[in-house]
């Protein structure tokens, strides 16, 4: 459905234009082999799903669908807050914020309750999640005088202001990355370029039918330590990249889902 509509849909859209069964089943690729039976049973489970990304709006010709582009973007970002949340703070902190996520609005002896996580343990997760702004707290007095005694505090998670508050911390990962890579880089700036020099005066040799002797008498020009080194350099920048695109990942998920929300 994204590759039918992706010419027809305009950036910045909220939904896909609606797309008809038939429309759909022609553009599957024939080695597929999806029979109509098939297909309309997968259509019917995407759309009874509960996040609503897939909708059914018409009956005729097999039916009509259109995805909802910002519950899927809300969806993916659920995820990617739901993931970073279990890494960061384990999964008992997580169980906490998926139950505030599914009620909506708790009490703290609510959250004990329905977590399944004893009251001080509980208490002890709510409060750092609340510390760390991945939590927020109501505040529902029931007198005028908002005496604490008598006013309900209640839990809730806005992932909204979730996400925005990690997309800010993405970027600063990101920059940290970057630096460290810089660093790596300029420390070992000497041995990189020398390695580039040997390399080359390699290549010019065995492109001219020099002796492999030769070359390996080039090659031995950068010493055992010095190439030990050069793999330990490698492989941290191997780590520092991967970690960049992950976080970029991140980022592109995020950003995503808050400019959809702005359009809204």
């Amino acid at each position: 459905m994204l590759r039918v509509s992706e010419l027809t849909t305009d950036f910045n859209a909220s939904e896909t234009i609606p797309i008809g069964f038939h429309d759909i089943m022609r553009a599957l690729p024939p080695d597929l082999k999806m029979t109509r039976n098939a297909a309309e049973q997968y259509f019917k489970l995407l759309s009874d799903d509960q996040t609503r990304i897939l909708q059914k709006i018409g009956e005729s010709g097999g039916g009509t669908y259109k995805i909802d582009l910002q519950k899927a973007s809300q969806a993916i970002c659920t995820a990617t807050v739901e993931s970073i949340v279990q890494e960061r703070f384990g999964s008992k902190s997580f169980r906490i914020f998926k139950t505030l996520l599914i009620k909506k609005h708790l009490e703290q002896k609510q959250v004990e309750e329905f977590a399944l996580i004893p009251a001080k343990e509980a208490k002890e997760l709510l409060y750092k999640l609340f510390a760390e702004h991945i939590v927020t707290v109501q505040e529902i007095p029931r007198t005028p005088d908002h005496a604490p005694s008598r006013t309900f505090y209640l839990f809730t998670v806005n992932i909204s202001q979730v996400s925005r508050m990690m997309l800010e911390r993405c970027y600063k990962t990101l920059a940290n990355l970057m630096s460290r890579r810089d660093y790596e880089t300029k420390e070992n700036r000497r041995l990189i370029e020398k390695a580039q020099r040997v390399e080359a005066i390699t290549k010019s040799l065995q492109s001219h039918g020099a002796d492999p002797t030769q070359t390996a008498e080039i090659e031995d020009m950068i010493t055992a330590p010095e190439k030990l080194q050069l793999e330990q350099y490698k492989r941290k920048m191997a780590k520092l990249e991967q970690s960049e695109l992950q976080v970029d990942g991140t980022i592109f998920i995020l950003s995503n889902y808050i400019q959809q929300e702005g359009n809204r």
